[in-house]
């Protein structure tokens, strides 16, 4: 996608996503040229002789070369036009995140000082000021993001208007401006020269940059005033919307802990949340992984038939762990996030057993949750928070590394890409949740600081790297390659923090706001 302007302290998209359309546009535009080069060059090949030749020469050849060398300059418009705006969205997103992590420190200080009987009114004073000043530059980054957004239309308009009907003896078929992608959000008018031809000459390369395409067109009023097209129909019934939107927002309450109360800045946080999250089934969908009893089974059935199997199957076999070591919440998405095609009957089941533990310990689960209701509420609670760092869920002994660090099973359940990459992000919404780092900042914003010593480290990296594979395994350390890259290091080492026993070393591709735990004895 795009991505999607909004008033919050980030900003959606992919800007790795965006970049590569925007080159395979611009690889699809070289092809065009190098096409209408040596479609010119056939109207002068020697022996080439007859009516045909005849034909080519007076009018089907130049309008063909035309043609294609109208289609490459339209492509390499487009191409340019993403490339472009995928930097300076990456670059918003960059500073977004700064501003965060800089925003709940001044927060912090307003509590800190308002809560003090002895500080003057001028540290409180320069506390809120501060906040206001990250506010408006929070404010003028978005307003950046908005004119590259814009800025990128306009090239994507001009490249419609470079349209293949304006080329004489063009047939009538090439007219009909085709949607990228489908779905609820779409490009205004795609340009026919860019759409028509490339789909019917590189279909394959279509289908698979036409996704990254889909947006709305976030261009001025006054230049939609002249446009054929309708406005987009909402892609859900208002009043669900903001049913969604509520119960979104109070699970984010729930789970928010330790945020600062002043000026409501945990309830506008939650609504920010909630209110990116309704804007579209796919973020519904992104949601469910931090807040995953947000909406009901049958929601959820409403939203993405496979996403509901899993939910159904999970309610099934919930009393039987997981393999990711995790949250009640953390299993809930690995199970409902697994590849179900068509998810019914023997297919859903085994890949659930794939998931969870043994087949025989499965059956004996779902057996045991047939009539636990108290059961279900109590699991219905953890999911409202992941465990704090300070109180361990419990650590096998028997499973540690040399230096103590929890080994992840060395027999994994296969995962695909898309899995892969859920699972990263559910790592970094452990991490953190609503984008606001767990832990108290150390000497530099992505070195985060926690309480509890060994037990509470051994108990968040069996968390973390629970997916994992082992790549290293001394005295020393221990690192963890992740599944959809990245890896998570466990480490008894310190060079520079003596007194600190343990420290996990995060990296996670894209993934910036914490890059180390300390965890205090």
């Amino acid at each position: 996608m795009i991505g999607t302007i909004t008033a919050g302290p980030t900003l959606a998209g992919d800007p790795d996503a965006i970049r590569t359309a925007g080159r395979n546009w611009r690889t699809a535009a070289m092809a065009c040229a190098a096409a209408a080069a040596q479609v010119s060059a056939v109207a002068v090949v020697d022996g080439f002789l007859g009516d045909e030749a005849g034909i080519w020469e007076q009018r089907l050849g130049p309008q063909t070369s035309e043609l294609l060398s109208t289609l490459a300059t339209a492509r390499d418009i487009v191409g340019g036009a993403l490339v472009a705006y995928a930097d300076a969205l990456e670059d918003c997103q960059q500073e977004l995140r700064s501003l965060a992590v800089h925003r709940i420190e001044a927060a912090n200080a307003i509590d800190r000082w308002s809560d003090t009987p002895t500080a003057t009114p001028d540290l409180v004073d320069s506390a809120r000021q501060t906040m206001h000043d990250l506010d408006a530059r929070a404010a003028a980054i978005h307003a950046r993001h908005a004119a590259g957004a814009r800025a990128c239309c306009v090239q994507i308009d001009r490249a419609t208007a470079m349209s293949p009907s304006r080329v004489a003896g063009v047939q009538p078929g090439l007219n009909r401006v085709r949607d990228v992608g489908g779905g609820a959000g779409r490009f205004h008018q795609s340009s026919n020269a860019v759409i028509a031809g490339f789909a019917l000459t590189h279909p394959a390369q279509t289908s698979a940059i036409g996704p990254f395409l889909t947006t709305d067109n976030p261009r001025d009023a006054e230049s939609d005033s002249d446009s054929r097209e309708s406005a987009p129909r909402p892609w859900i019934d208002p009043t669900l919307q903001a049913a969604y939107r509520d119960r979104f927002y109070n699970a984010c309450l729930g789970t928010k802990t330790g945020t600062t109360r002043v000026g409501d800045t945990t309830d506008m946080l939650c609504g920010v949340q909630a209110d990116a999250i309704v804007e579209s089934r796919e973020n519904i969908l992104v949601g469910l992984r931090t807040y995953p009893l947000a909406l009901t089974q049958e929601e959820v059935y409403g939203l993405d038939d496979a996403l509901a199997d899993g939910w159904d199957l999970f309610t099934t076999f919930m009393f039987s762990g997981c393999k990711t070591g995790g949250s009640i919440g953390a299993c809930i998405f690995d199970i409902a996030s697994a590849p179900i095609p068509f998810a019914k009957g023997a297919k859903a089941v085994k890949v659930v057993v794939e998931v969870v533990d043994d087949g025989a310990d499965v059956v004996k689960a779902g057996e045991k949750a047939a009539g636990a209701g108290k059961a279900a509420d109590d699991a219905a609670d953890a999911t409202r928070t992941h465990p704090k760092p300070d109180e361990p869920s419990g650590t096998d002994t028997r499973n540690l590394s040399e230096n103590g660090a929890p080994r992840p099973p060395e027999a994994q359940p296969p995962m695909t890409a898309e899995a892969a990459r859920a699972w990263n992000e559910n790592l970094t919404d452990q991490l953190a949740p609503g984008g606001t780092p767990i832990g108290a900042q150390g000497s530099r914003p992505e070195i985060r600081e926690l309480p509890g010593g060994v037990p509470a480290a051994q108990d968040m990296f069996s968390r973390l790297a629970a997916r994992g594979r082992v790549v290293e395994n001394s005295s020393e350390r221990t690192r963890v390659e992740l599944p959809g890259g990245g890896w998570i290091q466990y480490r008894t080492k310190m060079t520079k923090s003596g007194d600190v026993p343990v420290t996990i070393d995060v990296k996670i591709p894209g993934f910036t706001l914490v890059g180390r735990l300390k965890f205090q004895p």
